[in-house]
């Protein structure tokens, strides 16, 4: 009954937050750790109290659920109209018996099945979003263009004085520098907005900013934005906005949205404008170019050098954002999440392995009776244990494929950045292989145990 499991969820809610505040003492760790004003462990009653009748009302509420639903499926056994159709359909004989024994409603003392494969598809689902999420965020990491860093090094003052002269010419008569875009950096407004405004001249090659929609400026009078700021000022594709610089104003038309590369002061990503250098100099005819970014051969060690050597300017690594620079310290949060999941699901599915083959001892002891041998009724055990969980992967992983993909495009448009989410799909597949294996390990254990006990026995005890 409800009552006989309220005092098991009490205790072990109060002894998950105990466990908690203990743990608090080893968080947060890494870089976080070295500026946490208060390190040691952490007793916050409100949150620990909170946290804990969370716990015990959600517990509860599934019990008497649960509970609810056992009553709900007593009485005598029906066929599920949809299982029998499936099972009709299935040619071999152990896989139809597996079908009907895996979703065969409830009877008498039997543990329902819908509460469990809910449960099931649940965790499979959150966790197969988790793995899309952290898998999506890693290669957002790894990929320094998804964030605007799309060329191998730049030269230059970022910001400061111009290119030394001769620069350009240098860079563009080198054959071991594959792509040239020069940049020019300053500040308008749109509106009451501060925009950090980027001039770009094209020289050769296609190291352009990546582009998220529409098409870069052409003309003297084309812009495109980040998508945070088009968002702040409500301009999109095709709207017009007016730039207003140190010594001009300007009208421009939004020709498409782009992931900023992080020059100057600013991080780009969603943040500011791009025009062309002609462009930006009508509106600011103090500006000047100050930053000449380049895709390099093969070869870069060698040919860095030799540019530095050759122009009389340092080289600048691909700018990394603060916002990618933390994200990438808690990357392995959504697999940590993943991995505690995955290990729910585990003992989820081995227990109802467990019980859902105990309780159908008495179909085992039918079938056997009826001339079946063991290791027919072993072979149709597995096929009940592994269409269980197929069923719970079925549903269960491209839901959270779907809600992975959709947290990940959210995430990332609030950034600016590139919002295309991938999928996991060999760790999914050795996800599913581990499940199904668990599944048909647990019951093959299970009819092992059963076989050892005669048919008459069974058919008396039960």
């Amino acid at each position: 009954s409800a009552a006989d499991a309220f005092i098991p969820i009490v205790l072990g809610s109060l002894v998950g937050v105990a466990l908690a505040v203990m743990a608090s003492g080893v968080f947060p760790f890494g870089f976080v750790r070295i500026v946490e004003p208060d390190p040691g462990i952490l007793l916050d009653t409100r949150v620990g109290i909170g946290t804990a009748l969370i716990l015990i009302v959600a517990l509860t509420l599934w019990v008497i659920t649960s509970l609810t639903m056992m009553r709900s499926t007593r009485g005598p056994v029906h066929p599920s109209p949809v299982v029998e159709a499936l099972a009709t359909r299935t040619a071999c004989a152990t896989a139809a018996t597996g079908v009907r024994l895996a979703f065969a409603r409830s009877h008498g003392g039997r543990a329902p099945v819908r509460g469990a494969m809910l449960g099931l598809v649940l965790t499979v689902a959150v966790a197969t979003g988790a793995v899309t999420f952290g898998t999506s965020l890693a290669r957002l990491i790894r990929e320094p263009f998804r964030y605007g860093a799309n060329y191998d090094v730049a030269l230059g003052d970022n910001g400061g004085a111009g290119l030394p002269t001769g620069m350009r010419e240098r860079l563009n008569a080198d054959p071991d520098v594959t792509s040239l875009v020069v940049y020019s950096i300053a500040n308008a407004r749109i509106g009451d907005t501060v925009v950090p405004m980027l001039g770009m001249d094209v020289v050769r090659g296609d190291g352009t900013p990546t582009l998220l929609d529409g098409r870069l400026p052409d003309g003297a009078d084309e812009i495109v934005l980040g998508r945070v700021t088009a968002r702040h000022v409500g301009a999109g594709i095709g709207d017009e906005v007016t730039l207003s610089g140190r010594t001009g104003t300007g009208d421009f038309r939004v020709t498409g949205l782009v992931v900023m590369p992080g020059f100057g002061s600013t991080d780009g990503m969603g943040e500011g404008g791009l025009v062309t250098e002609a462009a930006l100099a009508s509106i600011d005819d103090i500006v000047q170019p100050t930053i000449a970014a380049t895709r390099l051969g093969m070869e870069r060690a060698p040919v860095i050098a030799s540019l530095a050597t050759n122009t009389g300017s340092g080289p600048i690594d691909p700018f990394v954002p603060s916002a990618i620079v933390n994200v990438e310290r808690v990357r392995f949060i959504p697999f940590t999440l993943a991995a505690v999941l995955s290990v729910m699901m585990l003992l989820t599915l081995g227990h109802v392995m467990l019980t859902s083959v105990r309780g159908a001892r008495r179909d085992h002891a039918i079938l056997r009776s009826l001339g079946a041998g063991r290791r027919w009724v072993g072979r149709a055990v597995r096929w009940q244990a592994t269409s269980f969980t197929m069923f719970a992967v079925v549903l269960g992983i491209p839901a959270g494929i779907l809600a992975g993909r959709l947290i990940f495009s959210v995430f990332a448009q609030n950034m600016g950045v590139v919002d295309d989410a991938v999928v996991p799909i060999g760790g999914i597949t050795v996800g599913v292989i581990v499940l199904v294996g668990l599944a048909n390990v647990v019951a093959s254990v299970c009819v092992r145990r059963a076989a050892r006990i005669e048919p008459a026995q069974l058919l008396r005890t039960e």
